[in-house]
Order: structure tokens, then C-alpha cells, then sequence
């Protein structure tokens, strides 16, 4: 492939990155979110179960579940934004070296992103009434730059998140799930995976 043409073909991605994280696709994200969380809880599940009610909130209604949809990011990140700043930049460059940006790779700890999800989960509390809090299961989109794994151990004291009063919290991130903890009115699948960190398995065909 010339040149040109690779860097034509990364504006072209560029450029549907740009148009899918504006507000048009919100909807459609919060799906995606969802539908990953249940692959990698490993839950049986078809596209027409995962979907987005006319009322908001919750986002997003699944096998029972009610979510509300968050997405953490590195402080003062903002992704739509980091795709547009990405945009202009590649329009002015001639060699494909250029596409490259440095990948430093670094792991997280189940304990860090509890403290993350913890904070979020508190902030939202001056938004949210407490009786919405209790009929909604709270899903954090983990998205952390750089972030290759995860340490599983130790598994954090979730006693603070729960007093949050959300019906569930748990987080997604890569092919990783963790329901943080389920109250008794959670769906009977999401009270099962609370406690625990799951993986997707591949040869399910869960979708």
C-alpha cells in the first residue's frame, strides 16, 4: 500500500471514530457496553435483549438489568475530543511514521479501579435520587490509557460502593467483568457474578 493511501485510510477511520463518539451514537455505545459486559460474564444473551428504553433513565435494559452507563477515563481525558485533536493532526502529516504514538504499557489492580469506580459512584449521588439509585444497576465502561492487565488480588472491601445505595455496581473493561456487589432486587444472573472477576470465554457463543 502507498503511503498516501495508509494515511487516507487512517483519516477515512479517523473520521468514523469522530462521528460515532458524538452524541448521535450515545445510545448505540451504551448498548455496546452492556452487550460486552454480558460476553464477558459469559451470560447467554441476542442482540434484541439488550436495548434502549424511551425513558431515560435507566440507558439501557438487559435480561432484567436496568443500567445506567459510565464511563471512567484518565482525569481531564475526553474521548471524543482526543479523536478530533487526532484527526487534525494526521490531515497534516506526509509519512505513515508519524501515525505512530508512543504505547507504554502498565497494569491496574482490582484495587485501583474499585477506588475509581467508588469515586464516580459518589459523585453521582448528587444527581441521582435515592429511589432511582435503588431500581438501577450502576456499569462503569472502564477506559484507561495504556492499561494492559489487571491484578485480581486482593478483591477490595466493597462495603463504601454499596452504601452508594445503587441496586448493583459492577465494571467492564477489555474482556474482564466484575459485579462489584448485587442487592436481593438485582437480576438472579448479576446477584450470581457479584464478588467475583470474570472473563470471556471465547468458544461461547453468546451473542
Amino acid at each position: 500500500m502507498e503511503d498516501d493511501e495508509f494515511i487516507k485510510e487512517r483519516i477515512a477511520s479517523l473520521e468514523e471514530s469522530v462521528e460515532y463518539f458524538g452524541d448521535a451514537y450515545k445510545a448505540e455505545r451504551e448498548r455496546w457496553v452492556v452487550q460486552t459486559f454480558l460476553e464477558n460474564l459469559n451470560i447467554h444473551h441476542s442482540e434484541e435483549d439488550v436495548t434502549s428504553p424511551d425513558q431515560d433513565p435507566p440507558d439501557v435494559v438487559a435480561l432484567g438489568g436496568a443500567f445506567e452507563v459510565k464511563e471512567i477515563l484518565d482525569p481531564g481525558r475526553k474521548r471524543h475530543k482526543e479523536f478530533k485533536d487526532e484527526l487534525e493532526r494526521v490531515k497534516d502529516i506526509s509519512d505513515p511514521q508519524d501515525l505512530l504514538t508512543p504505547f507504554r504499557p502498565k497494569d491496574s489492580s482490582i484495587t485501583e479501579i474499585y477506588q475509581r469506580c467508588l469515586e464516580e459512584a459518589s459523585k453521582l449521588n448528587l444527581k441521582y435520587a435515592p429511589k432511582d439509585r435503588k431500581s438501577m444497576d450502576l456499569l462503569f465502561y472502564v477506559n484507561l490509557k495504556h492499561i494492559f492487565g489487571v491484578k485480581e488480588e486482593p478483591y477490595p472491601d466493597v462495603s463504601d460502593i454499596r452504601n452508594c445505595g445503587w441496586r448493583s455496581v459492577s465494571f467492564v473493561k477489555g474482556q474482564i467483568a466484575c459485579c462489584f456487589y448485587a442487592g436481593e432486587l438485582a437480576p438472579e444472573w448479576l446477584q450470581q457474578a457479584a464478588g467475583s472477576i470474570r472473563h470471556k470465554v471465547w468458544d461461547l457463543d453468546n451473542v
